[in-house]
């Protein structure tokens, strides 16, 4: 398995990354030794997968075990799903597909139970990783799609992108380009925002290599020159010798030779340098290539063996069988028929185990025509057959291939431009809820604007009203306190004129006294007596009560006329007098007449005013 999977597994973890030194080794496991039984000693036991997992995957192994008996002790869930994810790595390094997957779902479980949704996401894109490696490409984009999905709902656009990277590979390998160059191109985009140079240096690759299977070698070119230039910036010399590669290639392929030549020259230099043994024979293949495109083919060979040499202990076969094809290539343009039969037929069981259909068609053309070259005739007929079945089903599955992705292309435009339509759609009715919320709006503030004014309406009329009302009530107190002070000067006037003949008859008594005791002044006694009389009752002091009474009673006498029109003078006082309930002794005082005069003047008036028997006269009068 490709060990760039294992490294991006063993990285997404959720404890501490160290350096995979055997100092750091020593260092865990002399903390080891002293640690408790407790989620420390887990956290160490976990710590020691980084450094040994790259260089021995017993141990590595060793210490996730410890690490997850000791977790499971303790019920520490963490430390369970780190050990279930660590295992689930170094089952997929040893190609151990369903114990990977076994693991990692356990490890999933824990981490939902937990409600750790994204670090379960991220374990599902690990099992796409896994899956993808491993060539089981259907089962990697059920897993990824399901990772995807997940980290869309949290809005984590950086893991989308890295999704995204992985369906571009899926779609590669799959054949389908359009789609491996529009999930590419999507993830670099997102790379880029985010500032992930590197994952975007990546994302550019797989970008140049969809334009490399559609031949636009000079576009992808340059978005190798792109990846190269973020990785020189991180002095990342590995990942940049591919990419040079990768462009001798491109240019090889636009017979671009010599440029070929001496970019693999450089590269051969920098694989050199950096001791990177697979990088230098994949540049020792390109250096053979090249030499066959310049018809040197002895030195192809020797490029060839090159290749075969640096990769003796690889476990790729598929490399290995490509290079004795090479071979063959070679040997069979140089007349040399048996080594390069020999080259192709040494290749041919393993070719035909791993179904590498280029590498068998290659070889049963060739074979084919080295038997018709020979003369072996019906030998040339059998492999042509082989070769013409082979070629066939290679033709068909190009063309189902590009029909699934001229398919995929179609879905994806249809789908855009419906997106397109939907965007617009939403655009227009956006538009119209924005006019319609305006509308309101407006409708609202109009009806608020008239609520305001109405309430600012309804308060001046209130307090207008209020004043009004204050101010009636300023002037009902005023006449209040007037008829009151008319009300008591009518009394202070009936009480000065009761006073007053009081006075006047109290003298008279006196005067009659003196009267009988001297019969000398008759004559002066009576003109005092009959001057005592007159003053009793005079017509100013009547004026001047009358005035005060009709101020505090008006138009009193006008309601008495209109009963009975033949009521007297006297009969006015009179009614007066009862009206202020003045008693029997008081009217018969201001009237100069007897109480008994009183009564009989108050009984011809209750017969006047036409009042029942037993009606009484003042309580009429009062009423009236």
């Amino acid at each position: 398995m490709n060990k760039l999977f294992l490294l991006i597994s063993a990285t997404i973890i959720s404890f501490h990354i160290y350096g995979q030194s055997s100092s750091v080794i020593d260092s865990l496991l002399t903390d080891l030794k002293s640690a408790d039984e407790d989620t420390i000693k887990v956290e160490l036991l976990l710590r020691l997968f980084n450094p040994t997992v790259v260089n021995d995957l017993d141990l590595a192994y060793k210490y996730t075990d410890q690490a997850y008996r000791l977790s499971e002790k303790l019920s520490f869930d963490k430390g369970i799903a780190a050990a279930f994810q660590r295992k689930g790595i170094i089952w997929g390094y040893r190609g151990n597909v369903e114990k990977a997957r076994e693991n990692y779902l356990k490890a999933i479980e824990v981490h939902k139970r937990l409600d750790h949704e994204l670090i379960a996401a991220t374990l599902i894109y690990n099992l796409g990783l896994l899956y993808h490696e491993q060539g089981i490409y259907d089962s990697a984009l059920v897993y990824n799609e399901n990772a995807a999905e997940i980290f869309l709902s949290y809005n984590d656009s950086l893991k989308y992108a890295s999704c995204l990277d992985l369906f571009s590979s899926i779609h590669n390998e799959k054949g389908n380009y359009f789609l491996n160059l529009k999930y590419a191109t999507e993830a670099a985009e997102l790379f880029q925002k985010y500032g992930d140079e590197l994952r975007e240096a990546d994302a550019l690759i797989k970008i140049g290599m969809g334009y490399i299977n559609q031949g636009d070698y000079a576009s992808a070119i340059n978005y190798y020159e792109s990846a190269i230039i973020l990785y020189r910036k991180h002095n990342d010399k590995h990942w940049e010798n591919l990419v040079i590669q990768k462009i001798a290639l491109a240019n090889l392929s636009m017979d671009e030779v010599e440029k070929a030549d001496s970019i693999i020259d450089y590269s051969l230099l920098l694989s050199d340098s950096l001791g990177s043994i697979q990088i230098l024979g994949e540049g020792y293949d390109i250096k053979g290539e090249i030499f066959i495109k310049k018809k040197e083919f002895h030195r192809a060979i020797d490029y060839f063996k090159k290749a075969l040499e640096v990769n003796k202990d690889a476990a790729d076969s598929t490399f290995i069988a490509t290079e004795h094809i090479s071979i063959g290539r070679c040997y069979q343009q140089l007349g040399l028929y048996d080594k390069a039969m020999n080259s192709y037929l040494s290749v041919l069981p393993i070719s035909l185990k791993m179904e590498v259909k280029e590498n068998l068609r290659t070889i049963y053309a060739n074979v084919s025509e080295i038997y018709e070259i020979s003369g072996k005739q019906q030998l040339a007929l059998n492999y042509y057959k082989k070769y013409d079945a082979i070629k066939d089903s290679i033709y068909n599955n190009e063309k189902s291939r590009q029909i699934a992705d001229m398919q995929a292309k179609y879905d994806t435009d249809r789908k855009e431009k419906e997106i397109a339509l939907q965007d617009q759609t939403i655009t227009i009715l956006t538009q119209k809820a924005e006019i319609q919320d305006l509308v309101h709006m407006r409708l609202i503030v109009s009806i608020i604007v008239v609520i305001i004014f109405f309430i600012l309406g309804f308060y001046a009329l209130w307090l207008r009203l209020k004043k009004n009302k204050l101010a009636q009530e300023i002037e009902r107190a005023h006449l209040t306190h007037e008829l009151d002070l008319k009300k008591r000067e009518l009394t202070t006037r009936a009480l000065h004129i009761i006073q007053k003949n009081e006075l006047l008859e109290n003298l008279q008594n006196k005067v009659a006294e003196l009267k009988q005791n001297d019969n000398g002044h008759g004559t002066s006694y009576r003109e005092i007596t009959q001057l005592i009389n007159t003053n009793r009752l005079i017509d100013k002091d009547w004026a001047n009560f009358k005035s005060s009474f009709e101020q505090v009673h008006p138009d009193f006498f006008a309601r008495l006329k209109s009963v009975n029109s033949t009521i007297s003078a006297n009969e006015l006082r009179l009614a007066a007098m009862m009206k202020m309930n003045l008693n029997t002794k008081e009217m018969a005082s201001i009237l100069n007449i007897t109480p008994e005069s009183v009564k009989k003047a108050r009984y011809r008036m209750r017969k006047k005013f036409d009042l029942e028997a037993g009606s009484n006269v003042h309580d009429y009068l009062v009423k009236l």
